[in-house]
């Protein structure tokens, strides 16, 4: 319903159609830590409406807001005082075509699984942690360089053997949700409540095409895939307040969430890469991976609010929050087959299904933790005929300390072993015999894969807000920010030696300028000018790998990123006809300099990997009208209107190179060049009654970079 904001997984908002990087949410004043890539948005479908006192959408920047603004600010406030007992029970089954009560393929698992909390029963195996320690399971026969083969059977066989699917029966999917808010009196004051706690359960399946193109006219590879997945979210919010006095309020909040994805993938095709020897085809693959991963987000902040009257009217804020995140991604099992052929003797060609070379099993454990502080304090002036204004000051710091775990194993098989025997078959325990040919396990992990990382944002600020007189009114304000990031990579195994840093150092003034003018009755003209920034992630300054795809590129980071800079421009033109309806129109223009992009680098297969482009611009319009459609016809009493869009136009440049790598000038990347949302409402007199048909769509937006001769790749529209 808001201008410029699109809702993607029915959760997540963006803003004037930028992606995660540019786009962040808050949950009552604390921004949430998240272990994803890019993640600086909040899953909304958390938090139950009931419960929210409102949601402010910020698209132009002011100081006391964080550096990291790039196409906005959802901040979400729950209410702290309910006013009186509300609570509400919520049960919602739903069917998905193609996959409520049919077949889907899963594995044998924890029932703990059924609840979001299966990544206990996936970890590595004792036998391993016990025996080996920290040590790389190499193969050798000096026990001060590895281990023989016949220990690494023994590590290989104590692998839970899991790593065929089983059929089973998809039940509807499933949503529950209970809401309590109440307000009570203590020592004659008022003290709120609001608990509220859901769960949803679902599954789904998705069959895909998979394409990957070097140029117009070679495929890289081509797999149909299928994805069959039970996710699971379990959550909830908390919050305690307390007035001492009317001008004295105290307040507690606090978030849990744990959501669980288990995913079986399969996917076949040819991969252009490899020619078989023979016959000079391409060689088919067959892979199967299992992939659980398990989220879990808690945040908790206390606040104070105070106001002194005795202070000419000073106002102080401030706010104490913690908060973790965790992302589990334990046993991540993948096989691949090749498509083979033997000749039976009578010249007859068979082919057969086996296995590549070996079974892979990761470990991946991130934990991020936060803390910080701010506070703040506003004074109210008067400039005599001009008006009311204030004076706000504040200072903000923000830590957050992130340690990511990864180690991979490869299984090999037996050399006796039929290589077109099912996995289980291959990797059982009878495998693992402990002679000279018996199936074992190799340390798979790399030198680049693990990574600790500290963010630390200290900033202090000063706005000013300026009264213009009856009919126009401003903001200036002035942000002072130091960021560090300091990101060391290590070997697993030589947790002193650091192979590579990425680390930044900034500091930024980041000055904003707002200026509202009343043109006409019931019109308003508004001005905004600023700067801002976009930090890299701390993932992207690792460069630890990971292949999604055999024949596709790996994904990395870059230890070499440097933060970007935003300047922003706004101009607004709105209208209010009448109460509840707007009409307007705006422009907006944003100069990026040192943008950060996902460039896909040469290399065999190609990287994918973050790089700064060298400068760019950003420039929309947007466009407005919501009101009642019984202004056209008296019959249409209840209905209205409510539609918005955006057209936007973006153009980045690459660094100048002697050589020309890729697309010297291309859209931003993320950027949507259209969006639309449009929403037709009913309601009953007395509100008993509320219905509302909702539609939003999408235009295309650059998803990756390429470097020639590899092409860039696009999000087709939604």
């Amino acid at each position: 319903r808001v201008t410029g904001l699109s809702v993607t997984d029915g959760k997540y908002v963006f803003v004037r159609g930028l992606g995660e990087r540019y786009s962040s949410t808050e949950v009552d004043g604390v921004r949430i830590a998240s272990p994803e890539q890019n993640k600086r948005v909040v899953p909304l479908d958390l938090l139950p409406a009931n419960l929210l006192e409102n949601i402010i959408v910020q698209k132009t920047y002011t100081a006391d807001r964080p550096g990291e603004f790039g196409g906005g600010d959802v901040q979400v406030k729950t209410k702290d005082f309910p006013g009186g007992r509300t609570w509400s029970v919520s049960l919602s089954q739903g069917q998905l075509v193609g996959t409520t009560f049919q077949d889907r393929r899963t594995y044998a698992s924890s029932n703990a699984d059924a609840w979001g909390f299966g990544a206990d029963s996936r970890n590595i195996p004792d036998a391993i942690r016990t025996a080996a320690g920290d040590r790389p399971l190499f193969l050798s026969n000096d026990p001060t360089r590895g281990f023989t083969k016949a220990q690494l059977a023994a590590f290989g066989k104590s692998f839970a053997n899991v790593w065929s699917t089983k059929a089973e029966r998809a039940i509807p999917n499933g949503s529950y949700s209970l809401t309590y808010g109440d307000e009570f009196k203590l020592f004659g004051r008022p003290l709120g409540l609001i608990e509220s706690w859901s769960m949803s359960r679902a599954f789904s399946r998705r069959d895909e095409s998979q394409r990957f193109y070097s140029d117009l006219s070679d495929t890289l590879y081509d797999y149909a895939v299928q994805r069959d997945r039970e996710s699971v979210q379990l959550g909830g919010v908390s919050g305690l307040s307390y007035r001492f006095t009317p001008r004295h309020s105290v307040h507690v909040r606090g978030l849990y969430t744990n959501a669980s994805e288990d995913e079986v993938r399969t996917y076949q095709g040819p991969d252009h890469n490899r020619v078989e020897a023979t016959t000079g085809e391409f060689l088919v693959h067959r892979g199967t991976r299992f992939l659980y991963t398990q989220r879990n987000v808690m945040s908790g902040a206390i606040e104070g609010r105070h106001e002194f009257a005795g202070l000419a009217g000073t106002r102080l804020d401030w706010k104490l929050n913690r908060s973790r995140a965790t992302r589990l991604q334990p046993d991540r099992r993948e096989t691949i087959y090749d498509r083979n052929y033997y000749d039976d003797g009578d010249g007859n060609r068979v082919g057969y299904w086996g296995l590549g070379s070996a079974g892979s099993r990761e470990y991946g454990d991130l934990k991020d933790d936060g803390r910080g502080f701010n506070v703040g304090a506003s004074i109210p002036y008067r400039l005599g005929r001009l008006g009311a204004g204030k004076v706000a000051v504040g200072h903000d710091h923000q830590r957050k300390d992130r340690r990511n775990f990864y180690r991979r194993f490869n299984l090999l098989p037996n050399q006796n072993a039929d290589p077109s025997q099912s996995p289980d078959s291959l990797f059982g325990p009878a495998a693992f015999d402990g002679t000279p040919y018996s199936a074992y396990v190799l340390e798979g992990t790399l030198d680049i894969d693990n990574y600790s990382a500290i963010q630390r944002v200290t900033a202090s600020y000063v706005s000013l807000d300026v009264p213009l007189g009856m009919r126009a009114r401003g903001n200036l304000g002035v942000r002072w920010e130091r960021g560090i990031q300091d990101v060391r990579t290590f070997d697993l195994f030589k947790p002193g030696v650091i192979v590579q840093e990425g680390r930044l150092d900034d500091i930024d003034w980041l000055p904003s300028a707002n200026l509202t003018l009343e043109v006409a009755k019931m019109m308003n003209v508004r001005l905004a000018a600023s700067r801002t920034l976009a930090r890299p992630d701390l993932n992207e300054l690792s460069p630890s790998p990971s292949l999604e795809y055999v024949g596709g590129f790996r994904v990395a980071g870059n230890p070499d990123l440097m933060r970007s800079r935003i300047d922003n421009y706004d101009v607004r033109l709105e209208a209010f006809p009448r109460a509840n309806e707007v009409v307007a129109a705006g422009f907006f223009y944003k100069s990026l300099h040192q943008p950060i992009e996902q460039v896909i680098q040469g290399g065999a297969p190609p990287i994918l990997v973050p790089r700064n482009s060298d400068r760019g611009h950003n420039l929309g319009v947007e466009l407005e009208a919501r009101g009642g459609l019984a202004r056209i016809w008296s019959k249409l009493e209840g209905f209205s209107v409510n539609t918005n869009a955006s057209f936007i136009r973006s153009q980045i440049r690459l660094e100048p190179q002697l050589s020309e790598l890729g697309s010297a000038v291309h859209p931003l990347q993320g950027q949507v060049n259209y969006l639309f949302n449009g929403a037709l409402s009913y309601a009953m007199p007395g509100g008993k009654v509320d219905m509302s048909v909702l539609f939003g769509a999408t235009g295309k937006r650059l998803r990756t970079l390429g470097l020639l001769p590899l092409p860039d790749i696009y999000e087709q529209p939604s």
